[in-house]
């Protein structure tokens, strides 16, 4: 890591007065962290960013600047984003070995209990993409950052991966009209997730509904579709399975240790992996299907995709409605008694699903929206 000259910190602060930049404080205990909130699209290599730019006074060593979190990181842990940044070079300093793993073990205890395990899954997640973004930055100016940079970050990363959040009781977002059955098979698939070495059915499982749903999407859009990365399958098989996407990479993860195993057997490009940390680079689809965890939506290419479900009458859809960065534009619904794609009245899917009604699952799409360029 280097340290910044005052003048070029300086004329960083001014530029983000100038652009109105808003900035945010927050009491954490004894820590008082002040910190910009800056625009994701200043840094887009790096999902949910971290800024520091300091310069130590060498007489005094006195540690001053300016710090900064993107817009991307959730505004309740903005300021432990900060945190970690402001406790590693004004309170341990930039020359001190392991200053990085130092700086999260504290930060981590600021942490109150009812975020942290949203915190340790983002923070999971940033780490992962930080060590890439070192090393492509080493790789492309090697006056950039160092292995050192490479080395603390891989080390907290470490530390987080042996650091337990909470665990929720899944079976609380049971909805009603699903059989007694067909909850308890869904929750013993949710369990696996957090349970690798959980013994679950290793057959392989395809739906044929979805293999045609995926066909009527594939032909509604007529998408590029290099890459499609599926978290969360178990053992469905679905998108290989389906015609449309035969010429596609398609990439499974799956903390079911047991299911990973199945699909690689069968030939499948397929990793035991969370999706809070694996890194599928630039994908063209995502399907988050039975699925909870956002991090995945930040690999989405501009104008790609992501088709979700409403599991148990939740799933991601009702947040994917909320955000500003994907446009819901339709659903896969077989509410004609065929599988059809409806782009109309789309406010009528926001309402509780009937699910005596349904035949099969609907399925929605949502478009990511190009960024907008920043004007100078």
């Amino acid at each position: 890591m280097k340290e910044f000259p005052p003048q070029q910190i300086e004329q960083t602060r001014i530029f983000f007065e100038n652009k109105n930049f808003p900035v945010e404080t927050a009491n954490l205990g004894a820590l008082h962290v002040s910190y910009w909130v800056v625009p994701q699209a200043m840094n887009p290599g790096l999902p949910d960013f971290a800024l520091r730019m300091t310069k130590t006074d060498p007489e005094t060593k006195e540690v001053s600047g300016i710090f900064g979190v993107s817009d991307s990181v959730p505004a309740e842990l903005r300021p432990y984003w900060a945190a970690h940044e402001i406790i590693e070079f004004t309170e341990i300093g930039i020359k001190t070995d392991g200053r990085c793993h130092l700086a999260e073990q504290k930060t981590l205890n600021l942490v109150p209990g009812a975020l942290r395990e949203k915190y340790i899954n983002k923070r999971k997640a940033f780490f992962t993409n930080l060590i890439g973004f070192f090393k492509d930055e080493i790789k492309n100016n090697p006056e950039s950052y160092s292995q050192d940079d490479v080395e603390e970050a891989a080390a907290t990363l470490d530390y987080l991966n042996q650091t337990p959040g909470t665990f929720r009781d899944i079976s609380q977002n049971s909805e009603k009209g699903l059989t007694a059955e067909e909850r308890t098979r869904d929750i013993e698939k949710l369990k696996a997730m957090f349970d690798p070495d959980r013994q679950v059915e290793q057959e392989l499982d395809e739906s044929a509904e979805r293999e045609k749903a995926f066909d009527v999407f594939f032909n509604t859009f007529h998408p590029t579709i290099k890459t499609i990365y599926y978290p969360g399958p178990d053992t469905d098989i679905s998108p290989s399975k389906t015609l449309s996407f035969k010429d596609s990479q398609i990439i499974y993860i799956d903390h079911n240790k047991q299911a990973v195993q199945a699909l690689q057997k069968a030939g499948y490009n397929a990793h035991v992996a969370d999706a809070a940390t694996f890194y599928p680079g630039a994908v063209d689809l995502l399907l988050l299907l039975n699925f909870y965890d956002e991090n995945p939506l930040k690999y989405v290419s501009q104008n790609g995709y992501v088709i979700c479900n409403r599991h148990w009458g939740g799933g991601l859809f009702p947040d994917m409605l909320k955000r500003k960065d994907f446009e819901f534009v339709g659903a896969l619904t077989d509410a004609s008694g065929e599988i059809k794609f409806d782009g109309e009245n789309l406010e009528k899917y926001s309402e509780k699903p009937n699910y005596n009604k349904r035949k099969t699952e609907n399925l929605f799409v949502f478009r990511k929206l190009a960024e907008k360029p920043l004007v100078a």
